[in-house]
């Protein structure tokens, strides 16, 4: 038998999702952590020395020194362009974490890059594997729902004020970029996901209830090419706890509503002959 081949993996943000991302990588075989890197020492010599990996406190460093066949990235929002960037320069698959940039032009950027380069990027998008979220999708491809004429996102949460006040760079334009950019990505992604290409977007989005530069809610209205509608009710001011998060698909053949914390209950499922 031949033996399996073992990919050297590098992390780049040793915080609370770089820990995770340790985590999941030493308990896959064929994956090995080999090196770490942190701004923060503390964080940076403590993942180190949990994982057995060595620990830099420059990503150009740990490039210019790590042959790995894979780099995570996971640090704050504002950094990803530039450190993605800099990995596929190296010549170096990545992972990013959502969301990939904080602009639509870094983010196409960094695809062209990618695409020169010849190597692989990867982006965050955990939800997609949910088994409700799956199996939603199988139905779509299969045309279950028949025509689909819209779909309602909400994402009612909470987010205290001090936990934009744990780190500098929450709330924050030019490092956290904005609250449905951060927290209501996953979802957005799913409706566009099933729905298919953006023709028009109309919003509003407005900061009532903290102390940070970036919205705390947003409303949308989405147009898609397919012509069916989309609206977006999102918001991290819901008292005193997160509240819902949804997505409800009314199709000419059936109507489906996804719910549960992460999207990963089936609420409602009312499909034509299934």
């Amino acid at each position: 038998m031949t033996p399996q081949k073992v990919h050297n993996v590098a992390l780049i943000g040793c915080g609370r999702i770089g820990r995770v991302h340790a985590s999941a990588v030493s308990t896959k075989s064929g994956l090995n952590l080999t090196a770490v890197c942190d701004i923060v020492d503390e964080r940076k010599t403590a993942l180190a020395g949990e994982f057995e990996a060595r620990g830099y406190d420059s990503h150009t460093d740990l490039l210019k020194k790590e042959k790995v066949d894979l780099v995570v990235v996971a640090t704050p929002n504002g950094t990803h362009y530039q450190i993605a960037k800099d990995a596929f320069n190296a010549r170096r698959n990545v992972l990013l974490e959502k969301p990939i940039t904080i602009t639509d032009e870094d983010a196409l950027d960094l695809i062209e890059i990618a695409r020169r380069q010849k190597v692989r990027f990867f982006a965050v998008k955990q939800v997609r594997y949910n088994p409700a979220v799956q199996v939603t999708k199988l139905a779509l491809e299969e045309n279950r729902l028949g025509k689909l004429f819209s779909a309602a996102l909400v994402v009612r949460w909470t987010r205290p004020q001090e936990y934009y006040d744990s780190s500098d760079w929450r709330g924050t334009k030019q490092l956290d970029g904005g609250s449905l950019l951060n927290q209501g990505i996953h979802y957005v992604d799913l409706m566009q996901w099933f729905l298919g290409d953006v023709e028009s977007v109309f919003g509003r989005k407005d900061t009532l209830c903290h102390d940070i530069e970036i919205e705390d809610m947003a409303f949308g209205l989405v147009q898609f090419k397919s012509g069916a509608v989309g609206t977006v009710e999102f918001t991290v001011n819901t008292y005193p706890h997160n509240l819902e998060c949804s997505l409800t698909l009314l199709g000419s053949q059936g109507s489906v509503k996804l719910a549960g914390s992460t999207m990963n209950v089936v609420e409602q499922w009312e499909v034509k002959d299934i």
